[in-house]
Parts: C-alpha cells; sequence; structure tokens
C-alpha cells in the first residue's frame, strides 16, 4: 500500500490532493518487474473538490496510467458534475552515469 499527498500553493490559490494506492505483484524478477495499482485520492481546493479513482500499470521502468476526476465541487455551473480522463505514461530513470566532477556549489 502507497500513501501519498501532495501540496501546491500559487498566490491566492492553493491544492492539496492526498490518498494511496494498494498495488499487487505479478512478477518480481529482476529484468521482469509488473505490477498493477489500483488508486483513490481526494482533491481538496477550499472546499471538498474531487475524488480521483486511478489504474496504473507498472512494467519495468514504464508506468501506464488512467485516472478519472470525478467532481464534487459546487461549481457545478461550467462542470455539471462531470469530471475528466487522464491518461499517463512515465518512463522512470534507473541507470544513471556517475559525474566525472563533482562540484558541491556552483562556479559563479
Amino acid at each position: 500500500f502507497f500513501v501519498s499527498a501532495q501540496g501546491q500553493m500559487m498566490g491566492a490559490n492553493n491544492e492539496v490532493i492526498a490518498g494511496g494506492d494498494a498495488r499487487y505483484f505479478l512478477s518480481k524478477q529482476e529484468g521482469k518487474r509488473i505490477a498493477l495499482a489500483l488508486g483513490l485520492h481526494y482533491r481538496f481546493i477550499g472546499f471538498n473538490d474531487a475524488l480521483v479513482p486511478s489504474i496504473k500499470l507498472f512494467y519495468q521502468d514504464w508506468t501506464f496510467g488512467f485516472s478519472y476526476d470525478v467532481n464534487l465541487s459546487e461549481f457545478n455551473v461550467a462542470t455539471q458534475r462531470r469530471g475528466g480522463p487522464e491518461i499517463n505514461a512515465i518512463y522512470t530513470l534507473t541507470q544513471v552515469k556517475p559525474l566525472k566532477e563533482f562540484r558541491a556549489c556552483p562556479l559563479i
């Protein structure tokens, strides 16, 4: 089970998303890591705003996901309580060549 929270603030606007994923590993073999995750997050923007269910497939260094924002806010003039789908594909770099020279502070 993975728990996450994210907060963003920009001037008078802010957003907080919190929730979690339950992940099931189909294969843990090195070079063939495969997992499936079902998640549920909640977005707070001043009022109760959205419920976000999601599904993700993890394949080695790739993550493929689908989520749908279910709008719960009182602002239904524009949204009419409809949400929106999100599709993502993420590649995570896991092998990075070491730096030839390390500097703690950048040169000015």
